[in-house]
């Protein structure tokens, strides 16, 4: 068991109560101020907002009570997980749409710059970087200079010759190396910024630009092309965004726990999901927490993605049946692309007809997603209907909005991989319902272009 107070000990008690994210989220009644209970369940806007009037500082959380941290690291690690989920699905979707677009171009259709470029993005993204590289190399002198100078820059950053570029910094912060504050291009106003600001550990800037960034509903992008019924514009954003601003809110959440010995393990969980697994691995081993089972998940993804398999695997030997395997997937598919240990542990849940998935204990939207990284989009559905039937209304108050994400995903994956065009519009029913919070809307556009690819302002791709 974690050492600490009785409040760590009953954080780690409720942990797998409210599995809602990458880590399982603490159950929110057990942890929310009566003064907080007045906004919706998983608003987490909204209660992560209420939660720092109540600390009353963005800067200095040493007078903050465990029960306020534990409030402010739920809905931080819970938001910041809904942003990375969004970031998955995005990346694919510009794939395809961009690469629609980018044909087009070629045949002598309406295609515009932005196509190539983001093209690339979106395969750099996926880690296709060979793919990336040739879709970057394409760009032309003809192309305006803000995507000459991006492509040139990601280019590099590919084989580590982005130079003092934001984006090899971002690059290097992915690979878990040492990264500096770096100067961002004027135009730049969404991810770098935001990233430097990480970079410098600065919450108080960090949940500044993180505000900014959620408001944010224009195209980063817009090509203004031409077609049978006159012109019209194609928008687009890249997918890099939401994953610094998924990032930046584990980020948060592991620097508001700095200097609290007894609650180590939730800093380490924070800080493996913000892309720092060597400070995680400091953490979660000072948390004196390898023999528990439900943290040798963690703990093992640690060592897994510094460079050490084989220990990885003992710690992993020490995790128990149960929901804990599902959060045991969801670890495994994202440092290794492991397909066997989803594979089997959703053949165990589907013993019982997937019953135990119901309850918010069992980790479900864990397993969904390891289902979706390792392309069972089948299986990962039926958990998502599970976890969330169609007579069950979504709303904040009732379902989080990860799932909602998770099961367009799953929709959107199956309608591609079999051509069905209805599941894409499926995929927009099951987002709509979350388009209006902080971060969706880029991606619920990208849903409508690729759900309907022939519009009445004269698009013919």
């Amino acid at each position: 068991m974690i050492r600490g107070t009785s409040f760590a000990k009953s954080l780690c008690t409720a942990f797998l109560r409210c599995c809602v994210l990458g880590v399982c989220a603490i159950p929110v009644i057990a942890l929310t101020p009566t003064t907080a209970l007045s906004q919706a369940a998983f608003d987490h806007t909204a209660r992560i907002e209420a939660a720092l009037r109540q600390i009353g500082s963005e800067s200095d959380f040493s007078r903050a009570t465990d029960e306020q941290l534990g409030q402010l690291w739920v809905h931080l690690t819970s938001r910041g997980q809904f942003l990375l989920d969004l970031y998955a699905l995005d990346r694919e979707m510009l794939a395809e749409f961009a690469a629609q677009r980018d044909s087009a171009a070629k045949a002598g259709g309406s295609g515009g710059p932005g196509s190539t470029f983001f093209l690339a993005r979106a395969l750099h993204e996926l880690g296709r970087s060979r793919d990336a590289a040739t879709a970057y190399a394409r760009i032309g002198a003809k192309s305006p200079a803000l995507i000459r100078n991006d492509a040139a820059a990601w280019s590099g950053s590919l084989g580590g010759r982005g130079g003092d570029s934001w984006q090899q910094a971002l690059t290097d912060w992915r690979q878990g190396k040492a990264v500096v504050p770096r100067t961002c291009p004027a135009e730049m106003n969404v991810a770098c910024p935001l990233f430097m600001a990480i970079v410098s550990g600065d919450v108080p800037l960090m949940l500044r630009l993180q505000r900014e960034a959620l408001r944010r509903t224009e195209p980063e992008y817009a090509d203004t092309l031409i077609g049978k019924a006159g012109r019209f514009s194609v928008e687009y954003h890249d997918p890099a965004n939401l994953y610094v601003m998924g990032i930046a809110d584990f980020y948060v959440a592991a620097r508001i726990l700095q200097g609290r010995r007894t609650l180590e393990f939730y800093r380490g969980v924070a800080l493996l999901r913000a892309g720092r697994p060597k400070d995680a691995l400091q953490a979660l081993t000072s948390a004196g927490a390898a023999a528990a089972p439900l943290v040798a998940v963690f703990l093992g993804e640690a060592q897994y993605a510094t460079g050490d398999p084989g220990g990885a695997e003992q710690t992993w030997r020490r995790v128990s049946p149960g929901a804990a395997m599902n959060l045991l997937a969801d670890s495994r598919s994202a440092v290794s692309a492991d397909a066997g240990t989803s594979a089997r542990q959703f053949a165990e849940e589907n013993k019982r007809d997937l019953s135990n998935l119901r309850t918010p204990s069992a980790a479900g939207a864990n397993l969904a997603r390891a289902l979706l990284r390792v392309s069972r989009t089948d299986e990962a559905f039926s958990v998502l209907r599970v976890m969330r039937p169609l007579s069950v209304t979504p709303s904040l108050d009732r379902v989080p909005p990860l799932v909602q994400v998770l099961t367009a995903h799953a929709l959107y994956k199956t309608g591609f991989a079999r051509r069905e065009q209805s599941r894409y519009l499926d995929a927009l029913t099951e987002l709509l319902p979350v388009a209006r919070l902080g971060g969706a809307a880029g991606t619920f556009r990208l849903l409508q272009a690729v759900s309907v690819p022939k519009s009445g302002n004269g698009d013919v791709r």
